[in-house]
């Protein structure tokens, strides 16, 4: 019985680090997109 709930919580583990593995992504590809936005917005503003 034990070692079934060990199961679980490693399995529970793994997923919750592949789902902030994912999350990182999404956050890395804003992050991105903002980097461009910010650049383009720095050329199209006057000097």
């Amino acid at each position: 019985m034990q070692a079934i709930k060990v199961r679980a919580i490693q399995t529970d583990a793994s997923a919750a680090v592949a789902a902030i593995g994912e999350i990182s992504e999404v956050i890395n590809h804003i992050s991105t997109g903002r980097n461009t936005i910010t650049a383009a917005v720095a050329l199209d503003a006057p000097s």
